[in-house]
């Protein structure tokens, strides 16, 4: 069946994840569900999202399907992706079936980013981590 896939798939997903953070993952079933372990609820249905990593960069550009929006938010995706490859940066990117695509890039949290970074990234007004 399709969606007993779909959840082995989200099941083998997190557990890769896991092992890069000694937190929990956060995961929703649904938007009206609260944020919860994703171990606590081995699923028999697909999860909806789940929290960002603090080692986890992701990139998740909300467009309209309607008029030009699709067209220019791939351009700009594959400009990104262009310098990632060409800095040798992996990279994993998905279709979220919603309203766009989610690139996500993974780093060594034992790297500290320099001050001007941090705050240049919060001039932005990015969802930004605390941690940061």
């Amino acid at each position: 069946m399709v969606i007993d896939s779909i959840v082995a798939g989200q099941r083998d997903w997190l557990m890769k994840l896991q092992e890069l953070t000694n937190k929990p993952i956060l995961i929703q079933r649904h938007m009206s569900n609260v944020w919860h372990p994703w171990q606590d609820d081995i699923p028999s249905n697909p999860y909806l999202t789940r929290n960002v990593l603090q080692c986890e960069l992701c990139l998740d550009p909300d467009i309209t399907h309607e008029g030009p929006y699709w067209n220019l938010m791939k351009e700009g995706m594959d400009q990104i992706i262009a310098f990632l490859k060409g800095a040798g940066i992996p990279y994993i990117m998905a279709y979220t079936g919603g309203k766009g695509l989610h690139l996500h890039v993974f780093f060594n949290t034992q790297i500290p980013l320099p001050d001007d970074v941090i705050n240049g990234i919060k001039t932005y007004q990015l969802d930004v981590g605390n941690e940061m």
